[in-house]
């Protein structure tokens, strides 16, 4: 995806006021602008807000100070989707064509690639989670909770961060559902990992899981992948330095 700069908003401001200029000499020669110059100002005013969007994700990320302001603003900023690696369109439940016909393959984005799409899945979210707890001194663990090594299963494998603060523990979610995307406290550790593994085995239940499905059930602790924009490999590097739980 293209980065999103200052300066590539003020280019993209610029070609606003050419393409308006453009129109403005089509309507003295012909009375009107034509279909096509409305979409040319159509995209470029699009692209002039995805611009000013995308910067203003990365400068409200700088200022979050607590757990608790970053939920928020994961909440209000982030959706959950992905970027494709070839065509590096965004596919999500907001835009049509969702989940119809084949899926392309699925770019991984860094962190300050997520705040400037503004779209991502579980493992790009919380990689996202992990930089600002990292950053902020917090003592955190992330999880990877799992049926199959096969990322196209009906039951795909999930990711969540949990952190300590004043001797409790938090799963931090903001990827799996209305009612349980916010902070969630916990007296331990070990409660916090026994009500999430519930949490999603009977999701799995609801999505037709069998019992051989639900027997195949992993939670494994995981360190910082190796970004290089491939499923399969960021997948890979979890399992094969896996702790399990």
């Amino acid at each position: 995806m293209e980065k999103y700069s200052l300066e590539k908003a003020q280019i993209e401001s610029e070609k606003i006021k050419r393409i308006a200029n453009e129109t403005k000499e089509k309507r003295g020669e012909s009375g009107e602008p034509t279909s096509e110059d409305y979409k040319k100002a159509d995209k470029a005013i699009t692209s002039t807000n995805e611009s000013a969007e995308s910067i203003n994700r990365l400068e409200k990320f700088k200022d979050i100070k607590t757990p608790e302001e970053l939920s928020l603003f994961m909440k209000n900023n982030l959706h959950y989707g992905f970027i494709g690696k070839k065509d590096e369109k965004i596919y999500s439940p907001q835009h049509e064509g969702w989940r119809k016909g084949e899926q392309p393959e699925q770019k991984v984005q860094i962190p300050e690639e997520l705040l400037e799409s503004g779209f991502g899945t579980c493992w790009e979210q919380t990689e996202l989670e992990r930089q600002w707890f990292k950053n902020n001194n917090y003592e955190f663990k992330t999880f990877l909770l799992m049926f199959g090594p096969e990322i196209s299963q009906k039951n795909p494998a999930h990711t969540m961060l949990a952190f300590k603060k004043d001797d409790k523990w938090y799963w931090f979610e903001n990827t799996l559902d209305d009612k349980n995307n916010k902070i969630h406290p916990f007296n331990s550790l070990n409660e916090l990992i026994e009500e999430v593994k519930g949490i999603i085995t009977d999701n799995a239940v609801s999505n037709q899981a069998t019992e051989e499905d639900l027997e195949k059930f992993k939670l494994y602790e995981y360190d910082a992948p190796i970004h290089n924009g491939s499923t399969d490999e960021f997948l890979s590097q979890i399992i094969n330095k896996k702790k399990e739980f």
